[in-house]
């Protein structure tokens, strides 16, 4: 699934620009939903937001679940001479 470039949190006008840390979803009796990503730094207050908007009753009540972001690399293959001649000489490995 992919996550947002940035934090995404932001107070008054101004975001944040840093890359997510923690991914927030909200799991209750219909599922699990994903509500947020957002960097170390804000995550403590986005906990204090959500439980705040749950207790106002302006937000679907369920527990809270912090996942860390788990960056996946892949060697991607663009095409090249390089990588077909990479890609054959596999195929003739004993």
């Amino acid at each position: 699934m992919p996550l947002p470039n940035h934090c995404t949190f932001h107070a008054k006008e101004t975001r944040c620009a840093l890359p997510p840390s923690f991914v927030l979803s909200l799991k209750n009796s219909d599922g699990e939903f994903m509500i947020s990503a957002v960097c170390d730094d804000h995550l403590e207050e986005m906990k204090i937001i959500i439980t705040s908007l749950q207790t106002k009753k302006s937000f679907p009540s369920g527990s809270l679940v912090i996942q860390p972001v788990k960056i996946v690399g892949t060697n991607c293959i663009k095409g090249t001479e390089e990588d077909y001649i990479e890609i054959e000489l596999d195929r003739y490995k004993p």
